[in-house]
């Protein structure tokens, strides 16, 4: 096991703390050399294997409680959130060494973690759990683009939950004094109370007023480089909106009304209540 806070011992030196687990088994001397040696070279820490623990970054630190977990060879690893102590740019790297470790031994692992793109990164499978329970589980991709239901699309995809009604032949939602057509050929639940999943990236700025697009006024933005997140308000209800930055959507000022495009492709539907 990876704990969150590393649990290595500060009184030993890197190599004791990852010969621990091999001496506790009563592995031989020349055996828990050998296989010390292997398991710092697999986290890139050879050189280190002499340094006390508190001369360590916190990155290095993680990475000698994963080669402490791996030297003992177990059939299944679990990892508890590994990555929350670490500054964004330490995470990122470590996240890419863990997931390339985990490939090289094929060791099955549990990983848990309450960030999605860790999550998205690293798992083969993911299971999204409320109070204790599985709400679904499936492959990253299938997980992401057809969630089972609104908790699961909002936790995941972020995606913001309007409750509305759609219309007896199921091609019309509306919600605050907005109408919006549903396409031809979409799954959708009974007519009555819906809640629909618009994730951010399925809301587009657009011109005119027809064909899927919806009056909305600018709450907020907050720009982040490469993309920039709105806040909206549409028909009384907030939703998001993330869009690549350009000088037109710099130019979109709080305040401001706008037209805005929904990409089905990204909106899940559900009846109200489940």
């Amino acid at each position: 096991m990876v704990f969150q806070n590393y649990a290595l011992f500060p009184h030993m030196t890197v190599f004791d703390n990852v010969a621990f687990g091999l001496r506790a088994r009563k592995v031989s001397g020349d055996a828990i050399r050998a296989q010390v040696r292997a398991a710092l070279e697999s986290v890139s820490l050879s050189e280190k294997s002499d340094s006390s623990v508190p001369a360590l970054s916190g990155g290095e630190q993680q990475r000698v409680a994963v080669a402490r977990a791996l030297v003992i060879r177990p059939r299944l690893l679990l990892f508890d959130e590994p990555l929350s102590n670490l500054d964004i740019a330490l995470r990122l790297q470590t996240r890419e060494e863990i997931r390339t470790l985990q490939r090289s031994t094929g060791i099955t692992t549990l990983y848990v973690t309450h960030d999605q793109g860790e999550a998205m990164s690293l798992a083969d499978r993911i299971a999204v759990m409320r109070a204790g329970r599985i709400e679904q589980s499936d492959e990253p991709g299938k997980l992401y683009n057809n969630p089972a239901n609104p908790f699961v699309a909002e936790f995941l995809g972020g995606a913001t939950l309007i409750d509305c009604e759609l219309d007896r032949g199921g091609g019309v939602l509306t919600w605050g004094g907005v109408s919006l057509p549903v396409p031809a050929g979409l799954p959708v639940p009974a007519p009555g109370p819906v809640v629909l999943a618009i994730k951010p990236e399925g809301v587009s700025f657009a011109e005119g007023g027809e064909g899927g697009v919806m009056k909305a006024q600018v709450r907020s933005r907050e720009y982040t480089g490469f993309t920039t997140t709105f806040t909206l308000l549409a028909g009384g209800r907030v939703l998001k909106a993330l869009v690549v930055s350009t000088p037109e959507t710099g130019a979109i000022a709080p305040g401001e009304s706008v037209a805005v495009r929904v990409d089905w492709r990204h909106c899940s539907l559900y009846t109200a209540g489940k």
